[in-house]
């Protein structure tokens, strides 16, 4: 087994595919790690090349780079949604294989990359221009032979469903195969593990490498004609699911929205129906073990040599207390985390208002929620979708009642 000293991020692999992948676009590149989501964002590759060497010397689990370039550079801490997104240098598939590092899946996933990678081909979907070996299966890459720029709400929404299309094509066909793709990795936000870094996600270090790339590019047509083809019977539904609003808020725009659901409300939301594993999983925390009083014992990403390093109380009313002063969380018994105030500081640099607005947002299904509140539960997001129409209702009737 190698160890994840043994292996070292391949710099030159990794310069590579940022030159090839982002040589066409304008905006900002994001390069990031379990160690920090929000990660950096730089304009030249260069710069971004030394975040990366610097993530591989801290012992990252995993380096990503966004696939798609931001509007912006973001502050520090902010992690930006898909309404940052500047241009679209392609699309992308992200194909699990084999066991290691795998959360159990209803149908099996391909037994080896040879396997996935022969699935996608005779899936009817465009030959793809990169394909990596990610150490845990594939990405594959369709590159445009120019960057499509999102400049509105318009492009963003036909950009979103043109990619949510593609990923459901091919999860159909993998599951007529017998076979599990997860098709949840074609949000514009979305991040994929660099090749030439080390894939440390398990104890068995494996290189993330390019292994196919005969620097080509596709008409950014074709590939949408393509995905109309294939995907006819799937993009009404998927286009519905895409727009900025949902129909069960009505009419009512933010700031009413915002006014008639109490911060309070949301929070409380949070506290009854999700779960400090829905928070800390999709960040690299690993539940340790659960006692007989129900206390849960997390470990933080990283290495890290003490057993757990926090524990949530999730009895009565849930909290979270850090022990582990690396976790980027205040630590000790003084300092209780909800499952609100560990959103806020996690993304919102402390702010529960922010997370409010944030929640909010993507419980309404609109472009510019963040993606680490989209992520939530559906359970979650439903409920504060139900609460907030409730409200909305018994608010109109008092103002009826009193006209």
């Amino acid at each position: 087994m190698i160890t994840h000293t043994d292996l070292r991020a391949d710099l030159d692999m990794v310069g590579e595919f940022l030159d090839s992948w982002f040589a066409r676009t304008k905006g900002f590149i994001n390069i990031c790690s379990e160690l920090s989501w929000a990660g950096r964002c730089f304009y030249y590759t260069d710069d971004a090349l030394g975040y990366v060497r610097q993530l591989d010397r801290c012992g990252a689990k995993g380096v990503y780079a966004r696939v798609t370039t931001l509007s912006r550079s973001l502050p520090k801490g902010e992690r930006g949604g898909e309404a940052d997104t500047h241009e679209v240098p392609g699309l992308w598939f992200d194909i699990d294989t084999g066991t290691e590092g795998h959360q159990p899946t209803r149908l099996p996933l391909p037994a080896t990359v040879a396997e996935g990678l022969a699935l996608y081909r005779s899936s009817g979907l465009p030959e793809p221009t990169r394909v990596h070996h990610t150490g845990g299966g594939l990405h594959l890459y369709l590159q445009f032979d120019r960057p499509d720029a999102l400049s509105g709400l318009n492009e963003l929404q036909e950009m979103r469903t043109i990619s949510a299309t593609a990923q459901a094509i091919l999860a159909r066909y993998f599951e007529q195969q017998g076979k599990h793709y997860g098709s949840g990795v074609g949000d514009l936000a979305r991040v994929l593990r660099l090749p030439g870094t080390v894939n440390r996600k398990t104890d068995n270090a494996r290189m993330c490498r390019t292994v196919e790339n005969d620097n080509s590019a596709w008409g950014a047509e074709t590939i949408r004609s393509a995905v109309h083809d294939l995907g006819r019977d799937l993009i009404p539904a998927i286009a519905e699911r895409n727009r900025p609003r949902s129909s069960a808020w009505g009419d009512h725009g933010w700031e009413q929205t915002e006014r008639l659901m109490h911060q309070d409300d949301v929070l409380t939301v949070l506290s009854e129906v999700c779960p400090f594993a829905a928070v800390l999983e999709p960040l690299g925390w690993t539940l340790v073990h659960v006692d007989q009083d129900g206390v849960e014992f997390w470990k933080r990403p990283g290495y890290s040599s003490s057993e757990y390093s926090a524990k949530a109380y999730v009895k009565q009313a849930p909290v979270l207390v850090v022990w582990s002063e690396e976790a980027g969380l205040p630590t000790g018994p003084g300092q209780k985390l909800t499952v609100g105030r560990l959103l806020a500081q996690l993304w919102c640099e402390g702010d529960l208002k922010a997370v409010v607005k944030c929640l909010v947002a993507a419980a309404r299904h609109d472009y510019f929620a963040p993606e680490w509140a989209r992520e939530l539960p559906d359970e979650v997001l439903d409920e504060l979708a139900r609460r907030s129409v409730h409200t909305n209702r018994t608010t109109e009737t008092a103002e009826e009642g009193q006209r």
